[in-house]
């Protein structure tokens, strides 16, 4: 995903004007990088912040970070778990001691 797409996604379909704002950045900047397409990581994790957004989250969308190297898996597997319901682990651990 390209830096102006991912504007487009924040919450509010932000502009680079209104995030900026949002974030205490200069708009003539992400104006310009906007145009291009990209911006720095550290305008990125300005912005997350602004809008409630995991930085790590964005690094990954906008490329700065594999996946992999973030440890997400463990967080978003910790996560779901604690969503699942009682009789939904218990189908899961039935089906894994079942084999």
């Amino acid at each position: 995903m390209d830096f102006s797409e991912w504007l487009e996604s924040l919450p509010g379909g932000a502009t680079p004007t209104t995030a900026a704002k949002k974030a205490g950045l200069a708009s003539p900047t992400l104006l310009r990088h906007a145009e291009r397409g990209r911006t720095t990581a550290d305008n990125v994790i300005a912005i997350a912040r602004a809008y409630g957004i995991p930085p790590v989250d964005a690094l990954v969308e906008l490329g700065f970070l594999e996946p992999s190297e973030t440890g997400g898996e463990a967080i978003r597997l910790k996560e779901a778990l604690t969503k699942a319901s009682i009789s939904q682990l218990w189908d899961t651990m039935a089906a894994k001691i079942d084999g």
